[in-house]
């Protein structure tokens, strides 16, 4: 949004500048332009060699003084501009330094997902739901694809986080979105456990259930941190005397996936890196 208003920041500071030139002050002054202007008064009742005379002495004095005082009022006044105007021109350059900087930083977020407008549907209706199936295991697949992410040391300090090193370089991250759909997939595979684990005891159970519990609490805390703003309404059915929550949500501003995913997987680490990837090497 910011780069739409680059000419505004532009056309303002190049107003600022011209309102300053054109509208600077400048003090009254007179040039010298004509001898009647500057004639004295002449006593008629001397004779007329003297007046004369006398006109001519006042005259040239005259004309010295003015010219002496228009050159001083001219030289004070370009003294005066060039201060003024040195001074704006410093004001000029430090909001043309910030303007600058905030347009990087935009720049840096030009990358951002775009916001779309997303309907939400229904479980019936959902490829991600439902018994096991190919075709829902598939779309998982899809889905999490990516997930083994590589990210650069500077990276890991603006998130203050650590890592272990990758075999071609940089270091391992799962981005946090695909770490909270891979709990839904986990909760997803224990409420169908049946269908993917099979009859679960002992320590595999046990290790099953913290699990999910780590999920449920990983989705909490993602859930308070962002909350969704947005709100459902309530509908009367047949099979109820009281109003039924209406699971056809409302219309949501979402990011891009697609845009997302993009980026993610520009940066996925490769099933032969993950495979090369010995304890050896990620404690580098």
């Amino acid at each position: 949004m910011a780069l739409c208003h680059v000419p505004c920041h532009f056309c303002l500071q190049i107003s600022l500048l011209m309102s300053f030139i054109l509208g600077y002050p400048r003090k009254n002054y007179r040039p010298y332009q004509n001898s009647s202007d500057l004639m004295p008064v002449v006593n008629m009742d001397y004779p007329v060699r003297r007046s004369n005379e006398l006109a001519t002495e006042y005259l040239l004095e005259d004309r010295n003084t003015h010219e002496d005082r228009d050159h001083r009022v001219i030289a004070s006044y370009k003294g005066s501009s060039i201060k003024i105007l040195g001074i704006h021109f410093i004001f000029f350059c430090l909001y043309s330094a910030v303007f600058a900087i905030l347009l990087l930083q935009c720049g840096a977020k030009s990358n951002q997902i775009k916001n779309l407008p997303v309907k939400y549907i229904i479980a019936a209706d959902s490829q991600y739901a439902g018994n096991r199936s190919e075709t829902v295991d598939r779309a998982w697949e899809e889905l999490l694809s990516g997930i083994n992410s590589r990210a650069s040391i500077s990276e890991l300090e603006s998130s203050s986080i650590s890592s272990v090193k990758l075999p071609e370089g940089e270091y391992l991250v799962w981005p946090e979105a695909l770490h909270q759909l891979h709990c839904v997939k986990r909760i997803r595979e224990w409420v169908y456990r049946e269908q993917y684990l099979g009859g679960l005891s002992g320590s595999a159970e046990h290790h099953w259930m913290v699990h999910v519990d780590h999920c449920i609490e990983l989705l909490r805390q993602a859930i308070m941190c962002k909350p969704d703003r947005g709100r459902m309404g309530f509908h009367w059915t047949s099979e109820s005397d009281r109003p039924t929550l209406n699971l056809n949500g409302p219309n949501h501003m979402c990011e891009d996936w697609g845009s997302y995913k993009r980026e993610v997987c520009s940066r996925s680490v490769s099933r032969s890196e993950m495979e090369a990837a010995t304890p050896e090497i990620m404690r580098g």
